[in-house]
């Protein structure tokens, strides 16, 4: 299989995975807010945010472990099989021993941190607080278990074994819709519940990707010699560690967001906010498809020392994964109000809008994604997390400060804009330096070519729901017209002279055939 066509399948097979998610999701919500009611799932929200933590921290985890992984295998690409085997070996077993003692670590130290704080901090009725305690506790182990299973998990990518991780995701999803469902007909707690469900699922589909990985790949295999290997215990740390630290700030603009909106608006507003966090998360997954398909190929590229051919990659990352959010994007935040409402029937109070701002600070993130991967793969990654960390961390501030005189609860989601933008020219200033791309060179290749097709689209949803009333007609039209701009746009103004030859190339193999 050659490099595009590899690349190809794995975007394939990882947008494919990202809209099943994004269709089966809409389900899931909805039956699990119906179950729990409002108040119970703004709670769980905030109490069961560590799950929240968690994927976030093996986003870390896994980003640093591939890195390592795949960097090794382009490094090595040119040496004798052996050699190579053994290398990538030593940097699992590496991964492996630190994610053990950061497993325990988070057992040991977050016990009694996440109890006070559930006790003493969040604004929880009486009633639920034993129910919220014991949400805490199962989440833990799921924490162990997520963390523990990263250095097997990474493997599969850095192998770019995309199709394999999308066939687990699929089960996972699956697995979640069914009980889901279930939940509607529950008795009992149905918070505990569906927080015991969801551990049990996490466990048993990392499980089967832990065993998979041991059969598949020789260099998952256990060897306490490789463990104490202090060279790449200390790289593998200090990456990880300015990984974290990035991280940390959407981690603190996350769940301090959720509890500044809890102090001030109480639960149900959490319900909007975790809502809105919802739906632009899954919209800004379908542009991850091609990040997490280019990843370990960029990674792979800069160990071999091409980096013209990686430069290109990033600047082709950033234009395409935020046309692919724009797609998506554009119709929904027209027909917001109207989707949420065919989608939950009782949306929570301000839930469009909010999530209308998030959409918008999703596109304008994703001007730069391509970016975290070109800085990620050279390994110097310190100055660009501490940047975009001050960004996330001042979102608080600001919606403090503007809830503190009076402001709605849409701040939260124009502090996210404020923090978009400010990550922006941070990776941009940053990539000029290091990556040698300038701006003029990123404004042409990526800013111009999404602005066409965005701006048309947006223009065309608009003058279609000023002419007709809210309908699911409306909506389908709405959906049909934006997505045809967008392409005509996107094929015209976005695509460059070759972009556009592979294009065609493609079209008329596949006629062919």
């Amino acid at each position: 299989m050659t490099k595009n066509t590899r690349i190809l399948l794995n975007v394939i097979a990882t947008y494919g995975r990202s809209v099943a998610s994004l269709v089966f999701n809409l389900f899931t919500a909805r039956w699990v807010l119906e179950a729990l009611g409002q108040t119970d799932y703004g709670l769980y929200g905030v109490v069961g945010s560590l799950i929240v933590f968690v994927s976030y921290l093996n986003t870390v985890l896994s980003g640093s472990v591939t890195r390592f992984y795949a960097y090794s295998i382009g490094e090595y690409a040119s040496a004798d099989s052996e050699s190579a085997h053994c290398d990538l070996k030593a940097w699992f077993n590496t991964a492996l021993s630190m994610h053990l003692v950061l497993a325990l670590a988070l057992m040991v130290v977050g016990y009694p941190i996440g109890v006070y704080a559930i006790e003493h901090w969040l604004v929880i009725p009486g009633e639920r607080m034993v129910a919220c305690v014991n949400v805490f506790k199962v989440s833990l182990i799921t924490v162990f278990v997520n963390v523990v299973a990263v250095p097997f998990v990474g493997m599969f990518t850095a192998k770019q074994n995309i199709a394999e991780l999308t066939i687990f995701e699929f089960v996972r999803i699956l697995c979640v819709f069914a009980g889901a469902y279930m939940l509607l007909s529950a008795t009992g707690d149905r918070l505990i519940k569906y927080a015991v469900m969801m551990m049990g699922i996490t466990c048993f589909v990392l499980a089967l990707q832990i065993m998979f990985a041991v059969i598949r790949y020789r260099a998952c295999r256990v060897s306490f010699v490789m463990w104490a290997t202090g060279g790449r215990v200390k790289r593998l740390l200090s990456f990880s560690f300015w990984r974290f630290f990035g991280v940390s700030g959407w981690l603190a603009r996350s769940h301090g967001s959720a509890i500044l909106i809890n102090l001030f608006f109480g639960p149900i507003a959490n319900a909007a906010y975790s809502i809105a966090t919802q739906v632009s998360t899954q919209t800004s997954a379908l542009s991850g498809a091609l990040t997490n398909a280019l990843t370990p190929e960029v990674t792979t590229v800069a160990g071999q020392g091409d980096n013209d051919r990686m430069r290109q990659y990033v600047l082709r990352t950033c234009k395409f994964s935020t046309l692919l959010i724009a797609a998506f994007a554009v119709p929904l935040m027209c027909e917001c109000p109207y989707v949420l409402k065919l989608w939950l029937k009782n949306p929570p109070p301000g839930a469009a809008m909010l999530c209308v701002v998030f959409i918008a600070a999703m596109l304008i993130d994703g001007l730069s994604t391509g970016y975290i991967i070109g800085i990620s793969a050279s390994g110097k990654i310190a100055l660009a997390e501490v940047l975009c960390c001050l960004c996330l961390i001042m979102t608080l501030p600001i919606a403090w400060f503007a809830y503190s005189i009076g402001g709605s609860l849409l701040w939260a989601g124009f502090a996210y804009v404020i923090a978009a933008v400010g990550m922006v020219v941070v990776r941009v200033l940053i990539a000029r330096k290091m990556l040698n791309v300038s701006v003029k060179a990123w404004t042409l290749a990526v800013v111009v070519p999404v602005a066409v097709p965005v701006f048309l689209s947006l223009c065309v949803g608009t003058t279609l729901i000023a002419m007709f009333n809210q309908s699911f007609a409306r909506l389908f039209a709405v959906s049909l017209t934006c997505l045809g701009v967008m392409l005509v746009a996107g094929y015209y103004g976005s695509l460059d002279d070759a972009e556009r030859a592979m294009v065609m190339s493609r079209l008329r193999r596949s006629y062919k055939a």
